[in-house]
């Protein structure tokens, strides 16, 4: 499946329908995006940008996690660099020169893409950002890799609207508190 090559509208600012992106099951458990284009808009109108080739500063990263209201250190400036630094996978969404989205991922392209983080400034929420974020994500990894996450109690409702199936056989040791 092929990253698509353009960009979504700008959030909120969208005319109804503009870049929506539908899944369809392909096999069980695994899900494929289909992309259509925006409509073409008049005037200026700033777009979504996604890209996997632009790097984070942990500054930019911790804002956008901030923003997004997940839970992560990011007081922790030297931790969050580490974590982009040992990422195999980054996907940014760019508003202009603004990072409004992020999903970050560990995998050995083989078999499994743990996603350990997937952040959409709470502003642009709800438009299909963490949607595309995920899509691309997907694209890159191919059909044969599960993509795994731990969610928020609070994101349990939205993963299965994207495509995620609950699992009840998962372990976990955690780490020490921040």
């Amino acid at each position: 499946m092929a990253t698509p090559n353009f960009p979504l509208p700008r959030c909120g600012l969208c005319p109804a329908g503009a870049g929506e992106i539908r899944f369809y099951p392909q096999t069980p458990n695994r899900f494929q995006a289909l992309f259509r284009p925006p409509l073409t808009t008049t005037g200026n109108t700033p777009m979504i940008h996604y890209t996997n080739q632009q790097s984070l500063t942990a500054a930019q990263f911790a804002d956008v996690l901030n923003r997004s209201g997940i839970h992560r250190p990011t007081a922790d400036l030297p931790r969050l660099q580490t974590m982009l630094d040992e990422a195999d996978i980054l996907w940014t969404a760019w508003d202009g020169e603004r990072l409004v989205g992020v999903a970050r991922a560990l995998t050995d392209y083989a078999y499994a893409c743990y996603l350990s983080d997937l952040a959409v400034d709470a502003a642009c929420q709800r438009q299909g950002i963490g949607k595309t974020l995920v899509a691309h994500l997907q694209a890159q990894i191919g059909a044969d890799v599960a993509l795994i996450l731990l969610a928020a109690a609070n994101a349990m409702d939205y993963y299965p609207k994207i495509g995620f199936e609950a699992l009840d056989n998962g372990f976990i040791i955690r780490r020490r508190p921040f």
